[in-house]
């Protein structure tokens, strides 16, 4: 609950005042508690002090600054003004605590009674958690833009984000002494890494009225994101996909064109595969002539080699036979991508990364968004293991014989994240069709951060945009261990 009210005076000083107003007046409830805790933080607004508790019931759910004002008749516009004017120029500082709860320095981060005092020594204002984050994954909701240069750094939280004018930065904390130092002496030294970002989508389904208007929302999200986006290194977008409703020649234009928007917006590398969507039509699988034209315009590799990253990218056909709405690998195609594997000379030094449509392990939706009646029921495992991979087990060994860690995915259109034994199978949702939530939908894609140095994945953010554009954005954030 606090991040969010912390959210919500960062988008007041520096993006949108609306968010720090929807915030405000989500409930009475919060209304309470937020102004609680900005008396503790020495925001004092005195329009908020005015306001009565037969207000609240016309006030709760407004989301603009001009609606509270035309209620109440008051001038809020121009105190907000004076408080962005007098606080921007400031340097702020933001505490990310990690999940250890045993490290010291993450408990400095949540004692109220330290924080209060530090905060009393510093001109500025200190924003700090009162409790710690969830201990398997942090969910954001509508995270200011500033605040994401953190969100791609929870792998070395605990940590300070640094927020001067246009400055920002992120820094790593290890001990109290040094957090003092960065605080009163402005002693800090930016995190300096060698990462390169990759942007997941799947499931376009380009062709359908609804997903084409979905792309267009797609590409306002990631315009949105790509901006704070660390550009040391070319980002990479990889579909694991579905990229048509049904193939034909217009519809291999859609997605064609969409990919070639993508790598001249963000100067972007794009790998991707086939979904079962993208050969067959209404149900059926495409005349061997036709599925021959398709698979040679889009496909055209099984495997690619990122020099860079040292990364071999194993692009799995699941749509290559069988009933395609299951998925099936074929032992045939292994032995094809093992040949194409043993040509690589020392191969042992570079991380191998699954990219294939069908999804090998059970998955479940996130917490939030909303279920279909046969994930409720007692026979909900026996459906989801129904619809696994007709060969899974002879690829789960396949892929657990050559160390392969990462598998990426789509195919349900379930963002998800999870280990199983020595694999990170990530999920993504359609980024550009809608995920059904209680108030509203969502598209989706993920965020991976790879360290370049190590090999190895760090981060991992999955990004639920609304479908309307307006209601904002829900960041889940997962750590490769």
């Amino acid at each position: 609950m606090t991040f969010d009210f912390i959210n919500a005076i960062i988008h007041l000083l520096y993006e949108n005042p609306d968010v720090f107003i929807t915030t405000l007046f989500s409930s009475a409830q919060n209304h309470y508690e937020m102004k609680k805790w900005m008396v503790e933080q020495n925001i004092d607004f005195q329009w908020l002090k005015r306001i009565k508790e037969d207000d609240l019931p016309l006030l709760t759910g407004r989301k603009e600054v001009i609606q509270i004002e035309a209620l109440l008749r008051m001038d809020i516009q121009g105190e907000l003004d004076a408080f962005i004017a007098k606080n921007r120029l400031e340097t702020h500082y933001l505490l990310f605590p990690g999940k250890d709860q045993q490290n010291p320095i993450n408990q400095c981060f949540i004692d109220k009674d330290y924080m209060k005092k530090l905060q009393d020594l510093y001109s500025g204002m200190i924003f700090y958690p009162l409790e710690a984050f969830d201990e398997d994954r942090y969910m954001f909701s509508n995270p200011a833009h500033i605040l994401m240069q953190a969100l791609f750094n929870a792998d070395q939280w605990p940590g300070i984000l640094k927020i001067h004018e246009d400055e920002i930065c992120f820094i790593p904390v290890h001990s109290k002494d040094e957090l003092e130092a960065i605080i009163l002496n402005g002693v800090a030294t930016q995190l300096k890494q060698d990462e390169t970002f990759f942007i997941h989508l799947s499931d376009l389904h380009l062709g359908s009225k609804k997903h084409n208007s979905g792309a267009a929302a797609l590409i306002r999200s990631l315009d949105n994101l790509y901006p704070s986006l660390p550009k040391e290194n070319q980002t990479k977008i990889l579909i694991t996909g579905d990229l048509m409703n049904s193939p034909n020649r217009k519809n291999m234009y859609l997605a064609s064109g969409l990919m070639n928007d993508l790598k001249k917006r963000y100067k972007a590398d794009i790998s991707f595969i086939l979904g079962n969507h993208d050969v067959i039509v209404h149900g059926l699988n495409l005349l061997r002539v036709q599925k021959a034209k398709v698979v040679a315009y889009l496909l055209g590799e099984n495997i690619k080699v990122l020099e860079k990253e040292k990364i071999i990218l194993i692009k799995i056909n699941s749509a290559y036979e069988g009933n395609l709405a299951r998925g099936k690998v074929g032992a045939q195609q292994l032995e094809e991508i093992d040949e194409e594997l043993s040509a690589i000379t020392d191969l042992a030094s570079y991380q191998l990364m699954v990219m294939i449509h069908h999804h090998v392990f059970p998955i479940d939706k996130a917490d939030f968004l909303k279920k279909k009646w046969n994930e409720k029921k007692v026979l909900s495992k026996i459906i989801e293991t129904s619809k696994e991979l007709v060969d899974s087990d002879i690829l789960i060994d396949w892929l657990e014989k050559r160390n392969v860690q990462y598998i990426l995915h789509g195919h349900k259109h379930i963002p998800y994240f999870r280990k199983y034994h020595q694999f990170y199978v990530v999920s993504c949702g359609s980024s550009c069709g809608y995920l059904k939530e209680s108030r509203m939908k969502y598209l989706s894609y993920n965020i991976l951060k790879y360290d370049n140095q190590t090999h190895q994945m760090k981060v991992c953010l999955i990004c639920y945009e609304a479908a309307n554009g307006n209601e904002g954005r829900r960041i889940e954030v997962h750590l490769f261990k």
